[in-house]
């Protein structure tokens, strides 16, 4: 199997705040990387059967973990602390550490799992992102491409 990382941008772009993941990855589609997979999806379980396809995958969304709105967080994917909301506004009611507990249960889950999270205040349908988030975009941007840097791949 090739040397490979997903960094996989979650949420929804039509519902403020969420689409901070997605903001991210597509901003990153502009910077290809040799061995890396960059995916955006509004439903984090479809993505879930190619899991093992990966050696390390990247997961970036919006947040709630009562940190000001914008923060840029980084979290083992393994360890996600059960205070840290990430993913809650799925329209099946799945957030990423259900999506986790499911890759963990079924020997899916990559070796290194990260989850890049910004901080969100605003999940109106059909609003934009609020200015915090809008900015934290490219910081989050930054810090993704220097979790790839770090990534030990076999």
């Amino acid at each position: 199997m090739a040397r490979r990382i997903a960094v996989i941008g979650l949420g929804n772009p039509d519902r403020g705040d969420d689409a901070a993941g997605i903001l991210v990855v597509r901003s990153l589609m502009e910077r290809p990387r040799a061995g890396v997979e960059f995916l955006e999806d509004g439903e984090p379980f479809s993505i879930l059967g190619r899991w093992d396809d990966f050696e390390a995958m990247i997961l970036v969304d919006a947040v709630r973990s009562g940190s000001p709105a914008g923060t840029v967080q980084v979290f083992d994917g393994r360890a996600l602390p059960p205070s840290v909301r990430v993913g809650v506004f799925s329209t099946h009611g799945f957030g990423i550490h259900e999506l986790i507990g499911v890759g963990a249960a079924l020997h899916t889950l990559p070796r290194v799992v990260r989850v890049v999270g910004i901080e969100a205040a605003d999940f109106t349908p059909g609003a934009p992102p609020t200015p915090e988030v809008e900015r934290a975009v490219a910081e989050a941007v930054e810090i993704v491409v220097e979790e790839i840097e770090r990534i030990p791949l076999s």
